[in-house]
């Protein structure tokens, strides 16, 4: 198992058959909007697909696809109930 705090309030906890993403109310969270508090938890078996977009100058994610998640919307990827995001203050793009 591996766990790793994010950014924008964002936690992730990695086991053997799912991930379970751990949201808390940030400041950053309260500007943009997306005030949410609450954890999801995604089994592998219902993967459709990965997003992955590494970090840089700005922020990444990985955002786990489910059937009942939406499709591909730019805007809400670091948002998205179903993403991880996370700095290189945190975590580098290779381990990752």
């Amino acid at each position: 198992m591996y766990s790793i705090d994010g950014v924008r309030g964002r936690h992730i906890d990695i086991y053997e058959d799912k991930v379970v993403i751990n949201t808390k109310v940030t400041f950053g969270s309260v500007l943009t909007h997306n005030a949410t508090d609450g954890e999801k938890t995604i089994y592998f078996s219902d993967c459709i697909g990965i997003q992955y977009k590494p970090s840089g100058l700005t922020i990444g994610y990985i955002q786990f696809e489910t059937a009942s998640s939406s499709g591909n919307n730019r805007q809400s990827n670091f948002f998205n109930e179903n993403s991880f995001t996370y700095d290189l203050s945190v975590i580098s793009n290779e381990k990752m």
